[in-house]
């Protein structure tokens, strides 16, 4: 249990639908900025706007002189999306109006990789014990039929009136903010659902996103299980909202999280992943890889395979745009996995991942090129290891 009285934030809940999703979207747009500062180069005038920053670096690396014209159409497109997706919704809640399903535990997953993650951490507490479990709640066809018309046409006043106050915001946050809007309709019918069933409970793996923002002000119930490391100096716009339940795997994060949300109640869990073998398995060292890192994970793996021929398994970060380096740490690697792989290895190697739990849990010796000082000191120290005689 946490100190509530400790807790910086006040966790008032945001009301008005556009108002919620607006200040979630400002509040994205304070992640994008810190990931800016702390992982690129770019300059504040350079033309790459504060969304995606690292899926930005990709494609503007991709498309070279076409990037500014891309990024033109995409906004011109965002208020003909918009239109599409009100009609869409009108049609599919007018002909198909009434309940998809009778869960009341929905899981609200950034990726799908960590869906046995998140049922991991629910499936230790009791007080879930009986509910429906629904993964789907996300679906644009569910929430359509879902909320009804009514509800929909709720939510396309509200998204008029969130697209009117962007395009009124000074210049130099409006396209950043248009962009992260790519799916305020969505949420916004999702919010309109939420409130609408007080009784259920939502969630997360998803730790400061817009989800969570929405959720922590808008879910009676709302709960978020952890998948990775925190930045705890995030400078966000608004503050975040109540957890009513946090699934941490240490208490040591939990002070962490408490800088953003007021947590009601905190439960340890282990961060348990199903490892799978592959033809390296036995001596192959594994490096869970990470776009904004890539050139120290390349530089590790050059300076390791330089002095021992030891088999590379990679897996490249589900959530991450890479450019052309991705190919040069492939050709690095004797095995690249699937997405939803999780290779045995002998020894496992991480920028800063939070995977290094679960492998840590099994006895595999785990290497952060962070902690370490960098991908020569890394390196050296796998080496070390390496080099030990068997006992």
């Amino acid at each position: 249990m946490c100190d509530l009285d400790s807790v910086p934030l006040s966790a008032e809940r945001t009301f008005g639908l556009w108002g919620s999703i607006f200040h979630a979207i400002e509040n994205e747009r304070c992640l994008d900025l810190r990931y800016r500062a702390a992982y690129t180069s770019l300059r504040d005038d350079d033309p790459v706007p504060n969304y995606k920053v690292m899926k930005q670096l990709a494609l503007k690396n991709k498309l070279g002189i076409l990037y500014r014209p891309f990024i033109a159409l995409a906004l011109a497109l965002i208020p003909i999306l918009a239109m599409i997706q009100w009609l869409l919704a009108m049609v599919v809640s007018a002909a198909y109006a009434g309940r998809v399903g009778g869960a009341s535990l929905h899981i609200v997953t950034t990726t799908q990789g960590n869906i046995d993650l998140i049922e991991a951490a629910l499936s230790a507490d009791s007080s879930l014990k009986g509910r429906l479990q629904d993964r789907n709640i996300l679906d644009f066809d569910r929430l359509s039929r879902e909320i009804g018309l009514r509800g929909v046409l709720l939510c396309i006043t509200s998204h008029l009136r969130l697209l009117f106050h962007i395009l009124r915001t000074d210049r130099s946050r409006r396209t950043d903010l248009l962009l992260h809007s790519r799916d305020a309709f969505v949420l916004l019918m999702l919010m309109c659902y939420v409130q609408r069933h007080p009784s259920h409970v939502f969630v997360t793996d998803d730790h400061y996103q817009r989800w969570a923002f929405l959720l922590s002000h808008n879910c009676e119930d709302f709960r978020i299980v952890q998948h990775g490391f925190l930045d705890p100096n995030i400078a966000f716009a608004h503050s975040f909202g109540i957890v009513q339940s946090l699934y941490v795997c240490d208490l040591i994060f939990l002070p962490e999280f408490a800088t953003y949300y007021k947590i009601l109640r905190s439960r340890i869990f282990s961060p348990v992943r199903d490892i799978t073998l592959n033809p390296f398995s036995s001596e192959g060292l594994f490096l869970a890889s990470s776009f904004p890192s890539i050139d120290d994970e390349i530089e590790l793996l050059v300076q390791i395979t330089a002095h021992r021929d030891v088999p590379v398994i990679v897996k490249f970060h589900p959530a991450h745009s890479y450019d052309s380096r991705k190919l040069r740490l492939a050709a690095l690697a004797s095995y690249v996995c699937s997405d939803d792989e999780n290779p045995a290895c002998k020894v496992f190697i991480s920028h800063n991942s939070f995977m290094e739990f679960a492998y840590k849990a099994r006895g595999i010796p785990t290497f952060s090129i962070a902690r370490s000082g960098g991908p020569s000191e890394a390196a050296q120290a796998v080496l070390a290891l390496l080099n030990q005689p068997p006992p």
